[in-house]
């Protein structure tokens, strides 16, 4: 399944509520203000990426928002191309 996140988990429960209902084998991509939980050091990104989904953040949300250098180092970034290849291999989709 995959789980497209929009919203910041400061503002927001969409995160915490993906991850509370997510099957380990799900892909979560945080798109628009939820890229901010994958900065390192914060308690969602410690969350993420300890986590058994696999996770992906949307490079052009990262860079709208300045954060490329301050992101945990596993977080991995996708484009819009990826993110589209990522939507036909999941035919069940969930938008958070």
């Amino acid at each position: 399944m995959l789980h497209l996140v929009k919203h910041s988990p400061y503002s927001r429960q969409a995160l915490a509520q993906c991850l509370d209902y997510a099957p380990s084998n799900s892909a979560i991509v945080l798109i628009s203000d939820a890229v901010v939980a994958g900065v390192a050091g914060s308690e969602w990104a410690i969350r993420l990426f300890t986590e058994t989904h696999a996770v992906y953040l949307l490079k052009e949300d990262v860079d709208a928002r300045g954060l490329g250098e301050k992101l945990h180092p596993s977080a991995e970034l996708i484009d819009m191309h990826q993110l589209v290849d990522l939507s036909a291999e999941h035919v069940t989709q969930m938008t958070w």
